[in-house]
């Protein structure tokens, strides 16, 4: 049975301060998330590679943390004449795969939908959308688990729609769905509407909260939603106020607790910008859209505790109509395709896959800076309840070793034994001098001739 060393954890305690490790005092052993990001930098970097979907734009991407992999649906495409796609593609390590779904078992063809994974009810929710497989606009509500596709048939469910903004809430444990555009008639013509009620969705069902969540955004279609991990609340920016027309919003929104806060007016990344939240690098990061000029944007941004601040990056070109999720598996923001080129003003469909990663920042907690309950070591900090599993993980290390150092001693060999009539000789006892008979054996034993001494007055030679 393992014994207790008491040295061994104050040893690997010792291990780590001599590493260069700084205790910290905290009230919590878990990592504070950074209450402001300053001059962040980050990188992008493009997987494209091998198989993956066709160029398309307004497709959607949601990533499946139940299957460990991004999962994208159809968008709109020019090849072969233009039109709507229905395939269905998983992404894991940047490696796209084609499910190759027949239409039968997946969602018609359509762009522009609502899609999220709900962790609550642990599928990929996809509402909405419009295209060749509607009517006019879709009011369908699809999951998507294990590589299948499924439609559910709620009692109630939002107006048709498409552009709407859809994310998950796991602060709420539910699905939140805003605005969009909708139809005012069955043919869906002109004017078209812009919608401004908000929905949440939960094991299954729809819900109508637009009367109790306060006051809310404006009506407007193309809103960008994300969780925002390390501030708690959904994050709503920007949207278009029209349809058919140029009037951006450029406004920040909160909802928590299902109720809609304004954090800003103006003074965020610029509309139609698809939002990702980045919990690595603690702030949500921003890309693309349409700048003032009504040409696509190349700047990066940041959101944290309620300010938005640009990213010193490279830039992936020109791009409108994509979407990024979070890649938890491999931890990094994960984009594909798109509408854009190196011309802002003119472009066309992409298949590039990119992924983000944040390079550092002044903030506090992840990404550089103090973390409080951390201990720094090598200028890592680290959350105290690591240290401790650290510390004992050297501690056992070190009891192990010293139980097998100890099982090593007791299995060494035994003295030589020697016939029980005779005691075995001392060990460093002197030979037997000159003339002296050795020691008599048992019976049975050759017996040894005395030899006579050296002659009187020897001396032996010297050396």
């Amino acid at each position: 049975m393992m014994k207790h060393v008491p040295w061994a954890s104050s040893l690997g305690l010792a291990v780590l301060l001599l590493l260069g490790g700084t205790l910290q005092p905290a009230s919590a052993t878990h990592l504070v998330r950074p209450s402001s990001v300053s001059n962040p930098t980050g990188v992008w970097i493009n997987m494209t590679r091998g198989w993956h979907p066709q160029t398309s734009e307004y497709n959607n991407m949601a990533y499946d943390t139940g299957d460990h992999e991004a999962v994208l649906f159809s968008g709109y495409s020019y090849a072969g004449g233009g039109g709507d796609i229905g395939d269905t593609w998983t992404c894991s390590a940047g490696n796209w795969t084609d499910l190759n779904l027949s239409s039968s078992a997946s969602p018609p063809p359509t762009e522009s939908y609502g899609f999220t994974y709900d962790a609550a009810d642990g599928y990929a929710l996809l509402f909405g959308g419009v295209g060749s497989g509607c009517p006019s606009v879709c009011s369908y509500s699809w999951t998507f688990s294990g590589g299948a596709w499924n439609q559910l048939h709620p009692s109630s469910s939002p107006p048709a729609r498409w552009e709407a903004g859809m994310t998950y809430d796991p602060a709420d444990g539910y699905v939140v769905l805003f605005g969009g555009i909708g139809c005012h008639n069955p043919s869906c013509s002109f004017p078209r509407n812009p919608l401004g009620d908000t929905w949440t969705f939960k094991a299954g069902a729809w819900t109508n909260i637009t009367a109790s969540a306060g006051t809310a955004p404006s009506p407007r279609l193309a809103p960008s939603l994300v969780y925002d991990s390390t501030d708690g609340y959904v994050v709503l920016n920007g949207g278009v106020l029209c349809a058919l027309c140029s009037n951006h919003a450029n406004d920040t929104w909160e909802f928590k607790a299902g109720h809609w806060t304004e954090i800003s007016s103006s003074g965020g990344p610029p509309p139609n910008s698809f939002l990702g939240d980045d919990p690595k690098d603690g702030y949500v990061v921003a890309y693309g859209g349409v700048a003032a000029t009504g040409c696509a944007s190349t700047t990066t941004w940041a959101f944290n505790g309620g300010t938005w601040t640009t990213v010193s990056a490279n830039t992936p070109g020109y791009v409108e109509g994509s979407h990024m999720v979070w890649d938890v598996t491999n931890g990094y923001a994960l984009m594909f395709g798109g509408f854009g080129s190196n011309n802002p003003c003119e472009g066309y469909f992409q298949t590039n896959t990119w992924k983000y990663v944040g390079t550092g920042s002044s903030s506090s907690g992840p990404g550089g800076g103090s973390c409080s309950g951390c201990l720094s070591i090598l200028g890592f900090s680290l959350p105290l309840l690591y240290v401790a599993l650290l510390v004992a993980a050297v501690a056992v290390v070190v009891a192990v070793a010293a139980v097998l150092r100890r099982r090593r001693r007791s299995k060494a060999p035994a003295a030589p034994s020697y016939p029980s009539t005779h005691a075995a000789p001392a060990y460093g006892a002197p030979p037997p001098a000159y003339g002296q008979a050795p020691p008599a054996y048992a019976q049975g034993q050759p017996e040894y001739v005395s030899q006579p001494g050296p002659p009187s007055g020897y001396r032996p030679p010297p050396r």
